[in-house]
């Protein structure tokens, strides 16, 4: 699963990872209103893309803690994971 966004994917249907990563990166500042975007970019085929959502996954606190334990347990990159466990340990 690809994540898209409404603005990106109407400029561009297929968003490169770049794209992906700053759709992840805007959702992060809009705090829990950005959470959706974030656990649908967890399905990212692209590590750097999953990094940038556990990164804002963690600055959104208690709403985002079940998506941090799945994502802690169930990623293919260990890195992912580990940062996820560190996320879930600081909130």
């Amino acid at each position: 699963m690809t994540l898209t966004c409404s603005a990106i994917a109407a400029e561009n249907p297929t968003p490169g990872a770049s794209q992906r990563r700053q759709a992840v990166l805007t959702a992060t500042k809009k705090g829990v209103a950005g959470l959706p975007v974030l656990k649908a970019a967890m399905a990212d085929s692209n590590p750097i893309v999953r990094r940038a959502a556990v990164r804002g996954l963690s600055q959104i606190g208690s709403a985002a803690v079940d998506t941090l334990a799945m994502v802690a347990q169930q990623d293919k990159d260990a890195l992912i994971r580990r940062s996820a466990l560190r996320a879930l340990v600081r909130n």
